[in-house]
C-alpha cells in the first residue's frame, strides 16, 4: 500500500513539490551515458526526499551483467563488445539470442565503485548493499543452458541510500 507516483529521474523536483520516504531507481544508471548524469539524477531524488528517506538502487551486477557473461563463460547466446570491466562508462550493445528473435539494446558500463562515487558526490551515504544472492533450488526452464552457472553468479545489485 502507498501513494506510488513516477517521473524521470532528472526532473523530480519540477513535478513533485511533496517530499517522499522512498524513491527507487530501477535499472536506469546504466542507461545514462556519462557518470555526471547519475551524480545529478540523485542530487534530484535527495531533493525529493523526507528527512529520513531513502533511494533505492537496483541495477544489473557490472560484474556479471550479459556482456560480461559472454566473456566469462563464452555464452552463445550473446553477441556483446566486452573489453575490461575497468573501462567506466563504455557503451555496451548487447544482442540476445531467444529461442523467438534477438532482442538487441546498449548499455553504458559502470563499475561498483562509479556507483558509490556518484551516491557520495550527490550527497548520499551508502547504507545498505545487496548483490541478491540466487535461490540456488530454482531452475530457469526458458535458459536451461545458462542455468548452473548463472545460479553460481550476482545478477543484479542494489544499493540502499539515505542523506548525508
Amino acid at each position: 500500500q502507498g501513494d506510488f507516483r513516477e517521473a524521470d529521474a532528472t526532473s523530480f523536483s519540477n513535478l513533485y513539490q511533496e517530499k517522499f520516504d522512498a524513491v527507487m531507481s530501477l535499472m536506469v544508471f546504466p542507461c545514462m551515458e556519462k557518470k555526471e548524469m547519475i551524480v545529478e539524477s540523485l542530487r534530484e531524488t535527495k531533493r525529493v526526499l523526507t528527512e529520513n528517506g531513502k533511494v533505492i538502487i537496483g541495477v544489473t551486477h557490472p560484474c556479471f551483467d550479459f556482456y560480461m557473461q559472454k566473456y566469462l563463460f563464452d555464452r552463445p547466446d550473446v553477441d556483446a563488445d566486452f573489453k575490461s570491466y575497468f573501462r567506466s562508462g563504455d557503451k555496451m550493445k548487447i544482442h540476445k539470442q531467444f529461442k523467438d528473435g534477438i532482442m538487441t539494446f546498449q548499455d553504458y558500463h559502470w563499475l561498483i565503485e562509479d556507483y558509490i562515487s556518484a551516491i557520495t558526490a550527490a550527497g548520499l551515504k551508502l547504507t545498505a548493499f545487496d548483490e541478491c544472492r540466487p535461490d540456488l533450488s530454482k531452475k530457469v526452464e526458458w535458459d536451461s543452458t545458462f542455468t548452473e552457472q548463472r545460479l553460481l553468479i550476482p545478477t543484479y545489485l542494489v544499493l540502499v541510500c539515505e542523506k548525508r
